[in-house]
């Protein structure tokens, strides 16, 4: 691109491609996966020089186009303007942060369950209850252990991972998994002895 003299370079990259820049603007698209499903979820993928930015993306995807567009304006605007049409996605990247990039779209078929974690009690604990297809999930939770989500995701992810993709969204915990089952899950807040908050109140201990 020639203006008033000064000569740019534009790199141009279609899909996953990466191609080695320069130090004029970057474009970076990747083509809208069309074959979707209403239990299709949508995954993108971006890295600079080789490397996957940051914020890493939601482990369990985007239900539609419009909920990826605003997730990427939201999250990864410092990277660059961000445009989505019906069939593709693109990014340009702001100048100086890289010579080479790769950016895809892929779609999957996922089944996303979610349970919210309550507000944390004093002296009190979390309880997760995962019914699937009419039984209860064992191992049970331990009781008397998980007083942080990370406690709540680290057990589940050790215990139950074939159920499928556990993890914490804000105050949620979320399975993900390929595989549409009958699936009933619960975190409660107890206090030792086992009761939850709400019916225990006036009990003393």
């Amino acid at each position: 691109m020639v203006d008033s003299g000064t000569l740019d370079s534009l790199d141009f990259i279609v899909g996953s491609k990466a191609a080695t820049g320069s130090a004029g603007m970057l474009i970076l698209e990747a083509p809208l996966p069309q074959d979707i499903s209403s239990t299709s979820r949508l995954f993108i993928t971006l890295s600079l020089d080789g490397t996957p930015v940051l914020p890493e993306t939601p482990p369990g995807g985007f239900t539609s186009a419009s909920d990826l567009y605003n997730w990427l304006q939201a999250n990864w605007y410092i990277y660059g303007r961000w445009f989505i049409t019906a069939d593709k996605v693109m990014l340009y990247l702001n100048a100086g942060l890289a010579t080479t990039g790769a950016l895809s779209v892929t779609s999957a078929s996922q089944f996303v369950y979610t349970a919210l974690i309550p507000a944390m009690e004093p002296d009190a604990y979390y309880y997760v209850t995962f019914i699937k297809n009419g039984g209860v999930v064992t191992p049970a939770f331990p009781e008397d252990m998980a007083t942080t989500y990370e406690d709540i995701l680290v057990w589940v992810s050790q215990n139950w991972p074939d159920a499928g993709t556990w993890h914490i969204d804000g105050n949620n915990l979320m399975l993900t998994t390929d595989t549409a089952a009958d699936i009933t899950l619960t975190v409660a807040v107890r206090q030792p002895g086992g009761f939850d908050f709400g019916f225990s109140d006036g009990f003393d201990t």
